[in-house]
């Protein structure tokens, strides 16, 4: 990234937290990373053991839960089915598993976000 920055950095999908080291090199006041994937935060959290804004929540319409569909591509994961379109990009591709995964409204991630340091930007 470069450039150090005042501020919160929000990381929404941080996955297993190998694509994390050009974010903190930017110098963030802090950071709060997101990431709904079971296995994809279990790795994260092992990772920043420094960082303590590590939610296991994924982002959606309706705070609650939702299936979270994990495809054969590393990163691609969605609370909503591959579509056709998405299949003709990605040849090949298969939802690999689906699990239940805690959600949160934008609201509340904004609400969240209210003692963190500004501004906040979202990756």
């Amino acid at each position: 990234m470069g450039n150090s920055f005042n501020g919160t950095l929000v990381y929404v999908g941080a996955g297993d937290g190998s694509t994390l080291d050009d974010y903190l090199e930017a110098g963030a006041e802090k950071l709060l990373l997101l990431e709904s994937d079971p296995v994809q935060f279990a790795k994260l959290e092992a990772s920043v053991k420094d960082i303590e804004g590590v939610l296991p929540y994924a982002l959606a319409a309706h705070a609650g839960s939702a299936e979270l569909q994990v495809t054969n591509i590393p990163g691609l994961a969605s609370l909503t089915a591959p579509t056709e379109a998405l299949r003709e990009i990605y040849l090949g591709l298969k939802v690999a598993r689906r699990v239940e995964v805690e959600t949160k409204t934008p609201r509340d991630l904004a609400d969240h976000l209210k003692e963190y340091p500004r501004p906040l930007r979202l990756v």
